[in-house]
Formats: structure tokens, C-alpha cells, sequence
């Protein structure tokens, strides 16, 4: 599995696949994104990640479509997945 940190495009492919659970159109629900996380931040209890990402994802989903596409999610530093990587080093 692709680090999101390291290899973004990758990681965001592996996820958005049908066969993974994604909708394989370039964007992601809440309950697709925390499955993806839970699975890349084993580390982390899946309630802390979907504790975490029900926080942040209302920053993020600014038009209340309830789904967010790959550019948003995966943008260096400020997307929502770095943005729930750091929340979550935070909360260890």
C-alpha cells in the first residue's frame, strides 16, 4: 500500500479503487476516507481516525456535498489528509 505522505497520487488511486471500497470517480466520502486512513494508520484506533476526520471534514467539504475530490484530500500540507495525519500525531 502507497504512504499518502510519500506518494500521494498512489495512495489516492489504491483507495479510490471500486475494489477497495472507493467510488474509483476521484473523490471520496467521509466513510470511504476513514476506511482508507484506518487501514494506512494502523496505529490509530478506527474511532480516533473517524473521530478525527467527523472534525476536519467540515472544513473541507465547504459545499455540504458530503463527498471531497482527490485535489482537496491530497494536497501537501493543507489537504485533509495530512490535516487528520497531524491531528491524529497530535492526539498520541
Amino acid at each position: 500500500m502507497p504512504d499518502p505522505l510519500e506518494s500521494r497520487d498512489e495512495w489516492f488511486c489504491y483507495w479510490d479503487e471500486p475494489l477497495r471500497g472507493g467510488s474509483g470517480v476521484g473523490e471520496m466520502s467521509q466513510k470511504q476516507l476513514v476506511r482508507a486512513l484506518s487501514k494506512t494508520f494502523r496505529d490509530f484506533e478506527k474511532h480516533i481516525v473517524e473521530t478525527v476526520v467527523r472534525e476536519v471534514w467540515q472544513d473541507f467539504d465547504e459545499e455540504k456535498t458530503g463527498v471531497i475530490g482527490r485535489d482537496v484530500l491530497m494536497k501537501s500540507q493543507t489537504g485533509l489528509v495530512d490535516t487528520a495525519h497531524m491531528v491524529l500525531m497530535w492526539s498520541s
